[in-house]
């Protein structure tokens, strides 16, 4: 779910940046600014919730065994 997250950031980073560049008038440039500073607020914000329902979470995942399975013709 983080890479989704992620993948969608850095898209949401790439259209802003791009309207950044474009803009030639100072309260425009100021504007988008605003908004790349706000976006990348939300998505610490965003990270930081998920990661404390994963601390949170009941169910945990880890290794309860390992080996090897042998096939064999018959």
């Amino acid at each position: 779910m983080r890479a989704r997250h992620a993948r969608s950031h850095a898209a949401r980073m790439a259209l802003l940046n791009e309207q950044l560049e474009r803009a030639n008038d100072d309260k425009i440039r100021r504007m988008r600014q605003s908004q790349i500073d706000a976006a990348t607020a939300d998505y610490a914000r965003r990270v930081q919730q998920i990661e404390i329902a994963a601390e949170r979470a009941d169910i945990t995942s880890g290794q309860v065994a390992f080996g090897y399975i042998y096939v064999e013709e018959q």
